[in-house]
């Protein structure tokens, strides 16, 4: 009996010991934008635990602007820790994200994939109290490019400007 104590206190153990961390998976939805030139994407985690750490994976081609926001619900309390981008290490971290009252916010511009794909990863990380979950979007989008008449343009006005500076100078 004592022997059949001590291995269900144990196991109990163990199972209380995994709770700590675990947490459902991330469940990241589809590009919700059909346009080449940018992708939006919703995401949500249950968090099971009293703690949890969950990395989105973003590739893309070219250059992006990367938005993206969080919310969390609670029965009792969720506190983000981290809402950051980081290289495709896991580790480098490129822009940390705002913690705010009114809500985490994560923005960053200029991703640039030079050969091949960009990679790159959001990651989450914070403690709860109770039943929890989050949600939020990412937006990746294009990068504008100046049109050849913009750089027309201003070369004109530097022109115009050179003329009436070497104007003063002669006058």
């Amino acid at each position: 009996m004592n022997n059949l104590t001590l291995k269900s206190l144990v196991v109990a153990a163990g199972f209380a010991i995994a709770s700590l961390s675990a947490n459902a998976a991330v469940t990241v939805s589809a590009d919700l934008n059909p346009s080449a030139d940018a992708e939006h994407y919703s995401y949500s985690s249950d968090i099971v635990g009293t703690s949890f750490s969950d990395y989105i994976s973003l590739s893309f081609l070219g250059s992006r602007d990367l938005v993206g926001s969080l919310s969390g619900t609670s029965t009792k309390n969720i506190t983000f820790t981290s809402f950051n981008l980081l290289a495709a290490d896991q580790t480098t971290v490129l822009s940390y994200g705002f913690l705010g009252a009114a809500g985490p916010r994560l923005a960053f511009g200029g991703l640039e994939s030079i050969n091949g794909l960009g990679n790159y990863f959001v990651h989450i990380a914070g403690t709860s109290v109770g039943s929890a979950s989050y949600n939020g979007t990412l937006s990746l989008t294009s990068l504008p490019v100046p049109e050849p008449e913009t750089y027309g343009m201003m070369l004109a006005g530097l022109g115009l400007m050179g003329f009436m500076v070497r104007r003063r100078k002669i006058g």
